[in-house]
């Protein structure tokens, strides 16, 4: 924390602090509800030597988690530890388990539909569903230069706009000359 930023702040020194301190007590927040679940009691002098501080900084902070429920635990004085209560998940908390896990099945399987399946062919962004095929390998025969710049198969036709918007307002014979060689048997 010695950057050239802190030069900027009036009171760089007590904002540091402060900043430390933040950083400490959220720190502690975070580690106890990632191991609440993890263990079965945690000691307060362990936590107060961990995260640097003060033994009533720590005890404030842990109340005011339990009061608002968002740590299952309960605080025993007499042993100066924190003891974590289990808590099985509610009827609807492992419906919506269920439901996350099949949609995120669904959106697996969505994703593998419209991935390429061999080649390259597929959908490749808005308007390139045959965006990587190469020569001799598309319907016309030959190389589509309309394709290599990234557009659709059927060239710029998008809007009903027969004209190249890469261009600006001139016409683009590459589409006159493709729908030629598809009339052909």
């Amino acid at each position: 924390m010695n950057a050239k930023v802190w030069n900027l702040f009036r009171n760089a020194d007590t904002v540091k602090e402060m900043v430390v301190k933040r950083i400490q007590e959220e720190s502690l927040r975070t580690y106890l509800l990632m191991y609440s679940t993890v263990y079965i009691t945690v000691s307060l002098s362990n936590l107060v030597e961990t995260f640097e501080l003060p033994t009533q900084k720590v005890y404030a902070i842990i109340s005011k988690m339990i009061i608002q429920e968002e740590l299952s635990a309960t605080l025993d004085e007499p042993t100066n530890c924190l003891i974590m209560h289990r808590i099985e998940p509610s009827r609807l908390q492992v419906a919506a388990l269920t439901l996350t896990e099949k949609l995120a099945q669904l959106t697996e399987n969505n994703e593998q539909i419209i991935e390429p399946r061999g080649g390259g062919r597929g959908y490749a962004g808005t308007g390139n569903w045959y965006a990587q095929r190469r020569g001799g390998d598309d319907r016309t025969g030959g190389t589509d230069n309309n394709r290599q710049r990234g557009g659709n198969y059927q060239g710029d036709r998008r809007g009903g706009n027969r004209f190249d918007q890469n261009r600006g307002n001139t016409w683009n014979p590459n589409n006159q000359r493709r729908r030629e060689q598809r009339v052909r048997p």
